[in-house]
């Protein structure tokens, strides 16, 4: 076989928050002997699991960890990820904040949804669930 027409062939995933859960079962289903998984994610072991579990299936794994939250992580991995076109993009990362929602503060918000001006949506959005609020409360203390 021509190696140089093989490499051509070959199919390009990258597949953001590998590391565990959906991502890494998305990675485990891709693996084929003609795909290169590009797998991102922060926790560098469980990234390592992953790897393992999908890397004698597959033509060839890259690793990917950054923090996607941050400028400085997307760029990084642009660049890490190379000029080779990417077949299938599989944007799975995801940004949790574990606070009521009523007591969180605009910048949270704005910083996990990566916004700048969403303030005025935020406390109209808060001022809906306080209101939201009282009114189950009449209901049920009826």
């Amino acid at each position: 076989m021509d190696v140089r027409r093989f490499c051509e062939q070959m199919k390009r995933y990258l597949i953001t928050g590998a590391s565990r859960g959906i991502g890494r079962a998305i990675a485990e289903q891709l693996a084929a002997d003609d795909a290169v998984l590009l797998l991102h994610g922060r926790d560098t072991v469980a990234l390592a699991q992953t790897r393992k579990a999908v890397e004698p299936r597959c033509a060839k794994v890259i690793l990917l960890v950054h923090d996607l939250a941050k400028r400085s992580g997307i760029s990084e991995l642009i660049s890490e990820a190379g000029k080779a076109p990417i077949d299938l993009l599989v944007n799975n990362a995801g940004v949790a904040v574990v606070k009521p929602f009523n007591i969180d503060t605009a910048f949270r918000f704005a910083n996990a949804a990566g916004l700048k001006r969403c303030k005025h949506s935020f406390y109209r959005r808060q001022e809906r669930l306080r209101q939201l609020a009282c009114v189950l409360h009449e209901q049920v203390c009826a």
